[in-house]
């Protein structure tokens, strides 16, 4: 669940946890895991994200060092190059609304994508066993697209709750388009599909400092 995570395991494997617990303040708690289900499969994660924000995983560079910089490029040649409007049809517990200028959706448990990118607003209870997302849907013309989703990345990490955000939440939701859309989760670029469905399906404990 990240490079904290594999830090933590290398000390663990070489029975050096000590050292680590006299230099940092662990803490155990519980993170509701989430099970996605696609056309091509079903993995389990705790974020995951379709439209714009999955095609720059699609152009990140895949090397051992990755980091911000080659996040940042591939930001940028995610607003040179990939596609940018998206219609989701999302079913919220069975309720249904449609998004026809979406830019990007993100469902999640936690509230960051890492480099202090928010990924949700507003307070998120990581074990009441619910769906957290954050729609990025632009009302004016699809040409801007690209602008609002780097005007949306502001608003989230002042975490303010304004337009184009539209925040979601159930115990299982449903996207569905009719034309494909890319699909990333956990930072790994999943392909393109037409619906997804992600529900909580278990509890898992982790360590947090």
């Amino acid at each position: 669940m990240g490079a904290g995570n594999a830090f933590y395991s290398y000390f663990y494997k070489g029975n050096r946890f000590e050292y680590l617990r006299s230099r940092f303040q662990f803490q155990e708690t519980e993170l509701d895991v989430l099970e996605l289900l696609w056309e091509d499969g079903k993995i389990q994660t705790t974020f995951l994200s379709a439209g714009l924000d999955a095609e720059i995983m699609r152009l990140t560079r895949r090397t051992p060092h990755a980091g911000f910089g080659d996040y940042f490029i591939a930001g940028v040649k995610g607003l040179l190059q990939a596609k940018a409007h998206f219609s989701f049809r999302v079913l919220i517990d069975g309720e249904e609304q449609q998004f026809d200028n979406g830019v990007s959706l993100t469902l999640a448990k936690i509230p960051y994508f890492g480099f202090g990118l928010r990924s949700l607003i507003g307070k998120v209870d990581s074990t009441d066993e619910k769906v957290y997302g954050l729609a990025v849907v632009n009302t004016h013309s699809s040409i801007s697209n690209k602008l609002v989703r780097l005007w949306a990345l502001l608003f989230a990490n002042f975490n303010l709750h304004k337009a184009p955000f539209i925040v979601l939440q159930g115990k299982e939701i449903e996207i569905k388009s009719e034309n494909f859309f890319p699909l990333q989760a956990g930072g790994e670029y999943l392909g393109s599909t037409r619906w997804i469905k992600v529900k909580v399906i278990r509890k898992q404990k982790v360590l947090v400092v």
